[in-house]
């Protein structure tokens, strides 16, 4: 009933919109996950616990957002007849904030991956986990606005594919040369 099953090709839309909701509940499930795990270990035994959590789920979520990224435009190409419906459009514009929102989680992603990650592998460097905690808790609640994002674009309707028809279309002002243009 949603925007997937009333775009053709259906059973394409319907499979992008599945893989975008499963790879997200995967990438939002897991910075959950790291979240609790921080807060349930007993502080002697953190770091040696997330040093074998955080590379594996580095790994799982750099494939999940890979395959929410890819999933994601390849179902905006279909819903949006033409590139101008992207800023043009409420539904468009909602796209471009989501996306906005998915750069900002990955540059809180990116940190973990290139800073943190290697920092919890080494011994005795301090201020990683403290680093850690914050970043993967600020990654979360932007995840988090991206779904209510989501949420928006699923109450908005996709613009209509008659727009991509718009430049074509050819006005005719009577027989014979227009020699006056009238404004109101």
């Amino acid at each position: 009933a949603g925007h997937a099953a009333q775009t053709a090709p259906r059973g394409l839309a319907l499979a992008l919109d599945w893989l975008h909701l499963a790879t997200a509940a995967v990438w939002l499930g897991g910075l959950v996950g790291l979240l609790v795990l921080y807060r349930v270990m007993p502080a002697d035994s953190r770091r040696e616990g997330l040093a074998v959590v955080v590379p594996r789920f580095s790994t799982v979520a750099l494939i999940s957002v890979a395959a929410l990224l890819a999933s994601g435009v390849w179902a905006s190409i279909l819903h949006l007849p033409t590139l101008g419906a992207l800023w043009q459009t409420s539904y468009g514009q909602t796209i471009i904030v989501k996306g906005a929102l998915v750069a900002l989680a990955l540059v809180a992603a990116a940190v973990n991956l290139l800073k943190v990650r290697p920092r919890l592998a080494m011994q005795h460097v301090g201020g990683e986990l403290h680093l850690l905690r914050r970043l993967v808790g600020g990654e979360a609640v932007v995840v988090v606005g991206t779904v209510l994002a989501a949420a928006v674009l699923t109450s908005l309707a996709p613009p209509a594919k008659a727009l991509a028809l718009e430049s074509k279309a050819l006005a005719r002002v009577g027989p014979g040369q227009v020699t006056n243009t009238v404004r109101s």
